[in-house]
């Protein structure tokens, strides 16, 4: 009895909490100001130039909201390319739709891999190819964890837009989402609520799980970063690779009607996040051979 009502507690006191939080506009806004934040401070710490970090930033933040509206569209489970390629330009439309962080990530990493070629180009014809490569790999790591961390605070308006939802569940952590949300709409239509419920069935704070996660990474590699426990480089790949895992796992808690599967409940994330974090772990693998080589030279 005791933990029956324990648990109906909780669940109260989640709702209740849910509902008060601001709407997800402010969330995003809330996100960009911590991230730019971050990054100047880090920027600060390893001597690197605030401005143009913060420039690069600024270019990863662009690339990225475009990439994010693209992907979103893309990836949707009820996406139709003919009426797509009929109209595109109402399909990535800001305001018609939501986002998508795997896109957003691909911008930014796109904007990245420019810059990264530009400046080894620019550093080879210096001579100052050595310096120039451990600065960028330096703002590689701080770029890494600003976008971390404002997609933390992201993943929050997630959770009080009720956007990415979880799957149904009886548990102490189930959320109850009002009328008018996509959980509610998702649950009404399918017919496992009535039209007149005064709330959706309880689900996973699938979002919520996401933003404790990110900002669990961002705390400890920021903690390394600061302290300069590892070389340049390898905070933004170990962060990517626990970023990717992380999602990898919470992916099972998410409702199967929020994204495209692939298969049974492995959906289109779960393929993203198993080749992300290939590549960061190759890129950590590779990376490490011409870094000792560099230090015995």
């Amino acid at each position: 009895m005791c933990a029956i009502r324990g648990s109906a507690t909780v669940k109260v006191m989640m709702n209740h909490w849910i509902s008060q939080l601001p709407p997800q506009g402010m969330w995003i806004g809330v996100g960009l100001l911590v991230a730019a934040a971050v990054s100047v401070l880090l920027a600060t710490r390893l001597r690197l130039g605030r401005l143009d970090t913060l420039s690069l930033f600024s270019a990863c933040v662009l690339a990225g909201g475009v990439g994010s509206r693209i992907a979103w569209v893309l990836l949707s489970p009820t996406f139709a390319i003919g009426e797509f390629l009929s109209n595109p330009l109402t399909f990535i439309d800001p305001l018609r739709g939501g986002y998508s962080s795997f896109g957003a990530i691909l911008g930014g990493c796109f904007v990245l891999g420019v810059w990264c070629m530009l400046s080894r180009r620019a550093a080879n014809k210096s001579g100052s190819s050595s310096d120039a490569l451990s600065n960028s790999l330096q703002t590689l790591d701080v770029l890494v964890l600003a976008g971390l961390s404002g997609l933390g605070f992201a993943r929050i308006g997630c959770l009080a837009n009720g956007c990415d939802f979880g799957r149904v569940t009886e548990g102490a952590w189930a959320l109850h989402y009002p009328p008018g949300t996509e959980a509610y709409a998702h649950h009404m239509m399918t017919q496992q609520i009535a039209w007149n419920a005064p709330s959706s069935l309880g689900v996973y704070p699938f979002a919520l799980f996401l933003a404790l996660g990110i900002f669990g990474i961002v705390l400890v590699s920021a903690t390394l970063l600061w302290q300069r426990r590892m070389g340049p480089g390898r905070i933004a790949g170990w962060s990517g690779v626990a970023y990717l895992v992380w999602r990898f796992g919470v992916e099972w808690t998410r409702d199967p009607s929020t994204v495209l599967a692939i298969w049974g409940a492995f959906n289109i994330h779960h393929l993203f996040a198993i080749i992300g974090a290939l590549a960061c772990g190759a890129l950590l693998v590779f990376g490490a051979g011409p870094r000792a080589a560099r230090r015995q030279f």
